[in-house]
């Protein structure tokens, strides 16, 4: 039995790596992951453009902009994102660094932050 598939393009949450037919890194999950992240943050889509090739272009180019963030976006927010969008995928962190990272941890600074954060999930479109 032959396999066969259609990739319908551009899925926001695929990493810029795959959209040049190259091969899949662990690291590329750690795109899509910081794509869901945003998109909770945000209420949309980081690299949403007017059309289909114009939101290709932004996942390969990494155009994105943190004006869609709340105004109450914690700085370790934003630089969590910024260290997850990185064009080459041997740039991007790895799960356990992702995990360590100051936005995740645990401590009453950033618990305290993360209670005053607003998520626009519901808003997603």
């Amino acid at each position: 039995m032959q396999c066969s598939y259609t990739l319908i393009f551009p899925n926001v949450l695929t990493a810029p790596e795959v959209l040049w037919d190259h091969k899949a890194y662990p690291t590329s999950d750690i795109w899509s992951l910081g794509v869901l992240v945003y998109a909770l943050m945000a209420g949309s889509s980081p690299f949403k453009g007017i059309d289909d090739n114009d939101t290709r272009q932004n996942i390969q180019y990494v155009r994105y902009r943190y004006e869609h963030l709340s105004s109450s976006t914690s700085q370790e927010a934003i630089r969590f994102l910024m260290l997850i969008f990185k064009r080459d995928p041997s740039k991007r962190p790895t799960i356990e660094d992702c995990r360590e990272h100051k936005w995740l941890i645990e401590n009453d600074y950033m618990v305290k932050k993360r209670e005053r954060a607003t998520f626009f999930g519901i808003k997603l479109k």
